[in-house]
């Protein structure tokens, strides 16, 4: 796949045990937009320690609840939550 391609919503299929590989910086930032965003969910810095990672499906993400701009719930297609032991070894916890 191209960084210029453009995965249909729901095409994925994840489901929890499923490995994936994390896209490259380069690619990621292709997909951003002008405020480092894809789809209003921010792509933060500490994120990039993930990047060309295979890591493990752990969570499958159906919603969202947006505390920030209290817009409520939002649905979600395609998101995960990966394997929490690599995140914790990967990146630094912040209280």
């Amino acid at each position: 796949m191209t960084t210029a391609e453009v995965v249909t919503p729901g095409a994925l299929g994840l489901k929890v045990g499923d490995p994936v590989e994390v896209r490259s910086a380069e690619e990621i930032r292709a997909t951003l937009d002008q405020h480092g965003e894809l789809d209003g969910l921010p792509f933060m810095p500490e994120m990039l320690a993930l990047c060309g990672r295979r890591l493990t499906v752990h969570k499958v993400a159906h919603k969202l609840c947006d505390y920030i701009g209290r817009t409520g719930l939002r649905r979600m297609d395609d998101a995960v939550h990966l394997t929490a032991s690599a995140l914790r070894r990967v990146v630094p916890r912040r209280l």
